[in-house]
């Protein structure tokens, strides 16, 4: 066998090799947590609305007054939500150690059946992503160390503006969903938004659809 041959299934050995170890990368299930920051401006009036319900639930107590609406305004203003993901499936939820308890609204998405589920009550309604029709605009900028590009839907009337970092792991906040990346920041139209403010992978995480 001459030198050239040699060198020819050296080098198709190669291409095989890189074939293999680059699709079983691409089809590796990703799964693991993001945590996004959910942030809101709250208006006086609103706050002055809720100060007199509080008011009549501190009976006259000033210190509870004080804590109720300390309360009111951290869970209006900043908010912390987990996403878990495993592959094609992610649930995303208040976060259980910032609320305190377990979050009864919770919101999954299937990449799979392109749905999100949403139970409530025993009940499960199921949207398609075809709720929502995003607009990808070539506008792109820097968050932390994310590269991001721009796109807008709407949404029951509210136009969303997300930014995105192209990826095959597809991860969104509160049922967002339809862009084939990782949501970075979720700007609602009347100024609130969510921030991913982590993102770890963990092998161990599992996603059960209801």
């Amino acid at each position: 066998m001459n030198t050239q041959k040699i060198v020819a299934k050296i080098n198709l050995f190669s291409v095989l090799l890189f074939l293999i170890f680059f699709s079983t990368a691409c089809n590796e299930v990703k799964t693991g947590k993001a945590t996004y920051t959910f942030t809101n401006q709250v208006s006086e009036e609103f706050m002055q609305k809720e100060r007199e319900t509080a008011e009549i639930m501190a009976g006259g107590d000033e210190e509870l007054l004080k804590e109720v609406m300390n309360h009111i305004r951290k869970t209006n203003t900043e908010r912390i939500y987990s996403l878990f993901f495993q592959g094609d499936k992610s649930v995303f939820s208040m976060d259980t150690e910032w609320n305190g308890q377990e979050d009864p609204n919770k919101i999954y998405i299937d990449y799979q059946t392109k749905q999100v589920i949403r139970p409530k009550e025993g009940k499960v309604r199921k949207e398609p992503f075809t709720k929502a029709k995003w607009q990808i605009t070539d506008k792109t900028k820097k968050i932390g160390k994310w590269n991001v590009q721009k796109a807008t839907a709407e949404f029951d009337g509210q136009i969303i503006t997300a930014w995105f970092a192209k990826d095959n792991l597809r991860i969104a906040p509160r049922g967002y969903a339809g862009l084939d990346g990782i949501v970075v920041e979720l700007i609602l139209e009347a100024g609130a938004k969510y921030t991913l403010t982590n993102l770890e992978f963990d092998e161990d995480v599992k996603v059960d659809l209801p």
